[in-house]
C-alpha cells in the first residue's frame, strides 16, 4: 500500500527512530524533532523581526548542539 501522510517523531536524540526507519522503507515522509523544531524557529523569527533567517544555519548549529550534547 502507499503511505500519502507524513509521520513526526518529537525526539531531538536518536534520530532515525524505528518508527521514522519503518515509516520512510513503506514509502512515507518522516520529519524529526530537529527538522520541527527549525521550522517552528524559523516561522518566530519572521513574525517578530519581518525577516526570514536562515534555516540550514539554525539547522546545521542546531544539529551541532545536539551532538555535542550527546557526547556529554
Amino acid at each position: 500500500s502507499s503511505v500519502r501522510s507524513p509521520t513526526t517523531t518529537r525526539l531531538w536524540l536518536s534520530w532515525p527512530t524505528l518508527l521514522a526507519t519503518m515509516w520512510e522503507k513503506a514509502g512515507g515522509r518522516a520529519v524529526g524533532g530537529l527538522d520541527l523544531l527549525v521550522r517552528q524557529a524559523v516561522e518566530q523569527v519572521v513574525l517578530m523581526t519581518g525577516h526570514r533567517p536562515d534555516m540550514d544555519a539554525m539547522r546545521t548549529a542546531g544539529g551541532a548542539a545536539l551532538d555535542a550534547r550527546a557526547g556529554a
